[in-house]
């Protein structure tokens, strides 16, 4: 009886220490995830800077006269070479108004 006794309350031991094994795992596990979670947190919180500093900036405003500084410099060095050259730069000019024209509606809400 005594050793019937001995032999339930080891596998009882073995049971809990079972158990306390896997609450360490997923202890462990936890956390992991929170700290994945913080990294998350901060590279979020550095991109919301970021872009609260672009808004601040008005660096989107500065973007279509760079936009046309370019096609006109493009302008320049494609003037009097051939027809298809000024077929390409009319394509050019037509293409960089549809880009500036969807970029200025994403970025303003226009």
């Amino acid at each position: 009886m005594e050793e019937s006794r001995l032999k339930r309350i080891e596998d009882k031991l073995d049971d809990m220490s079972k158990a306390l094994t896997e609450l360490i795992r997923l202890d462990e596990r936890m956390v992991t995830l929170f700290r994945r979670m913080d990294l998350y947190d901060q590279r979020q919180e550095r991109i919301s800077d970021r872009i609260a500093a672009l808004e601040r900036s008005g660096n989107q405003a500065a973007v279509l006269p760079n936009l046309v500084e370019r096609v006109s410099a493009l302008e320049t060095v494609n003037h009097r070479r051939s027809p298809f050259f000024d077929l390409a730069k009319a394509a050019g000019f037509a293409m960089a108004g549809a880009a500036a024209t969807i970029f200025a509606k994403f970025m303003f809400g226009g």
